[in-house]
């Protein structure tokens, strides 16, 4: 079977790899989560939206915080500027970061104390909001959202979110993965 795969794979006879399907249980910072929500076709994405009941709210914070690149289209820069002077060089980068977060948080607690639906109390959010989702998609949907995901041009947090899907993908499929990722 697998030399069959692998002539399947390197032809681009893709039909095969668009049966098997498999859903993950993912979560990631809300911007993440909308570039990964761009691949849509042959996927079902079922998110939690915080509409009807209060949840628990996680902000990612990240682990360095990284520079402007050079060009728009090229990720940011690997340069950390984490210490930074921000605000009339009163205050860090990520001091200004986590206020920010803070007061959206505050905010939200308070216009759900004061009775407003969380659905519209949500709003004031931070886009650095962990949501979570059930995605479903096929093995070559799958390939796809990792091949884009972990180029270099990719945002860093969306490349670990490709290099986790690698991980998977590799030990549910080690044949087939294989198979694609050998004709990228």
């Amino acid at each position: 079977p697998s030399r069959l795969i692998n002539f399947l794979a390197r032809e681009k006879h893709i039909t095969p790899f668009c049966h098997p399907h498999v859903t993950f249980e993912c979560e990631a910072p809300i911007a993440i989560a909308r570039q990964l929500g761009k691949h849509q076709v042959g996927f079902r994405w079922n998110e939690r939206s915080m509409r009807y009941k209060d949840s628990v709210i996680d902000v990612y914070v990240p682990d360095m915080f990284r520079g402007r690149p050079d060009s728009l289209h090229s990720g940011s820069a690997d340069i950390d500027v984490s210490g930074r002077a921000v605000y009339e060089d009163w205050y860090s980068v990520e001091d200004v970061y986590k206020y920010a977060i803070d007061q959206c948080l505050y905010f939200y607690n308070e216009l759900v104390k004061a009775g407003l639906a969380p659905e519209q109390a949500r709003f004031v959010l931070p886009q650095g909001m962990i949501t979570r989702w059930i995605w479903t998609g096929s093995l070559y949907g799958w390939y796809e959202v990792w091949r884009q995901r972990s180029s270099e041009h990719a945002q860093y947090e969306a490349r670990l979110f490709a290099s986790q899907l690698d991980a998977h993908m590799s030990s549910l499929f080690p044949i087939a993965w294989k198979a694609l990722k050998g004709n990228k």
